[in-house]
């Protein structure tokens, strides 16, 4: 029955959404057949999550996440992708510019919203799936909104008429909105229980910290993007309500960093992608970035000499990146000072990144041996992240002393000395810190607009305040979407370069 209900669920959201907001509601009454009870609830939840890591775990979504990737070496796509050129690698029709996947995570927590209530749950219960469909809604609205800016908002399951695209101003106020009543119906993260009263230790499943995490970086957005500095205290609020829980535990080394934080459902993971060794429910090799960035010694018979089709980093850039001896991240994500002795012959200078150890191989067949996902899950929001986070508000509102009190958090755990600069370069080197510590992980291009330093990327470093207003900062909308929805428009800047 869990999956037949899954399906149907699936299928009746998913068709709402195909002809995205240009068609009456016709499977809405099927709706009125489920929510039931608690079981039937918690299945469309489920698949709620299950939509959500499909989106957020494609290779389209991480694209536009880590365009900013700071590699050496990159293929074209990438590389026109971190040079913001759209127009060379994408036809205005490309699917991969549509956010159909973005629109069905609506839909699936729309769904769970809206029809709640007919199952007439305890209360909390009631407010535990609800918070988490709250989440889902504001954190997938975050993810369209820095993606594309302006956006059609969309708050029922009912409501696929045609939109114009909303300020996403206005989407903010709703995303703040949903997470903080997530804040107040999600229960804290280790008092999480299923419908059979067991805990959950699934990452995926967000609790109170993962909705005060989220809105610690949609105010930090709001206040770079919108000139509105005011917004960091509330910002620095919701990172305290994170750290100041104690909910969540820093990995004692980076060596656990590797071999448990990675792997998944840590004390250190706040909100992650939750993958298993099931078909369909892997991280596949195809979209994730170890499946791009990780040869040596990781494929099958691969050997120093192996190219790197995809990405490179050499290993002059990695020893800038981590100047310190002692710094644990070198071993460990890059076993750097027993492959920097290797003979440039077989290196061409490329260090090895491998910080993801966990490949999961074919075990027969003519591809037996060879790399097909890995075992990791994808933190998406992890305690580190959120010291760095603070350390940045803190930093941007002249809290000098704290900011530099987070930065160290991170750097003592890997065996980093504590920070020595000035007060004019600290906000660089939390930066560089964040890239040291996210290395392949994280919101690379994002988090750069956030700090105020994506003007560094090749394809910015001519912006002018008009270009941002005309949405340079965004990626372009596929025609796609314009097909069934007159009210659609292209931002300026996209359209004046042929999309």
């Amino acid at each position: 029955m869990k999956k037949i209900l899954f399906l149907i669920l699936s299928a009746c959201c998913l068709s709402a959404c195909s002809e995205f907001l240009d068609r009456e509601p016709e499977n809405a009454v099927t709706f009125s057949n489920y929510f039931k009870n608690e079981k039937e609830v918690q299945t469309a939840v489920e698949s709620m999550h299950a939509t959500f890591r499909a989106c957020f775990g494609s290779v389209d979504n991480r694209l536009w996440r880590q365009r900013a990737l700071n590699f050496d070496y990159l293929d074209a796509d990438w590389e026109k992708l971190k040079e913001n050129n759209f127009q060379d690698t994408y036809d205005k029709y490309s699917p991969i510019l549509y956010w159909d996947n973005e629109y069905r995570v609506v839909a699936m927590a729309n769904m769970v919203i809206d029809n709640i209530a007919m199952a007439e749950l305890p209360e909390e219960r009631h407010d535990f799936y609800l918070g988490q469909a709250y989440f889902v809604w504001a954190y997938t609205y975050f993810r369209l909104i820095q993606y594309w800016g302006d956006v059609p908002l969309v708050e029922h399951m009912e409501d696929i008429s045609v939109k114009p695209r909303t300020s996403w101003l206005t989407v903010c106020d709703r995303i703040v909105g949903y997470a903080t009543e997530a804040t107040r119906l999600l229960p804290s993260d280790g008092e999480r229980r299923d419908a059979e009263g067991r805990a959950i230790i699934d990452k995926q499943i967000p609790s109170s910290g993962s909705a005060w995490a989220l809105l610690a970086y949609v105010y930090g957005w709001r206040a770079q993007l919108n000139q509105q500095p005011e917004l960091l205290s509330l910002a620095l609020e919701a990172c305290n309500k994170v750290i100041d829980s104690g909910d969540y535990q820093l990995a004692a080394d980076i060596q656990e960093v590797t071999q448990s934080v990675l792997l998944g459902d840590s004390k250190e993971a706040i909100y992650e992608l939750n993958y298993s060794q099931l078909a369909g429910e892997e991280n596949d090799i195809g979209a994730c970035i170890a499946g791009v960035c990780q040869v040596y010694p990781v494929e099958l018979n691969s050997t120093p000499s192996t190219p790197r089709f995809y990405m490179g980093i050499e290993f002059a850039t990695v020893f800038d990146m981590y100047p310190e001896e002692s710094d644990d991240r070198r071993t460990w994500f890059y076993e750097l000072e027993e492959t920097s002795r290797l003979p440039y012959s077989e290196t061409e200078g490329f260090a090895y990144p491998y910080k993801y150890q966990y490949p999961l191989r074919y075990e027969s067949g003519y591809m037996e041996g060879e790399v097909r996902a890995y075992e990791n899950n994808e933190p998406l929001i992890r305690l580190a992240a959120i010291y760095l986070l603070r350390a940045e508000y803190r930093a941007k509102t002249g809290d000098y002393g704290g900011a530099v009190a987070d930065l160290n958090v991170v750097r003592r755990r890997a065996g980093c000395s504590d920070y020595s600069g000035g007060t004019e370069e600290l906000r660089r080197e939390i930066s560089r810190e964040r890239d040291r510590e996210l290395f392949c992980e994280g919101d690379r291009f994002l988090d750069l607009v956030r700090e105020g330093f994506v003007e560094d990327l090749p394809g910015f470093r001519d912006m002018t305040q008009q270009d941002i207003e005309n949405g340079r900062l965004f990626i372009p909308l596929s025609r796609t979407a314009f097909q069934n929805n007159t009210q659609m428009t292209q931002c300026p800047y996209w359209e004046q370069r042929g999309f």
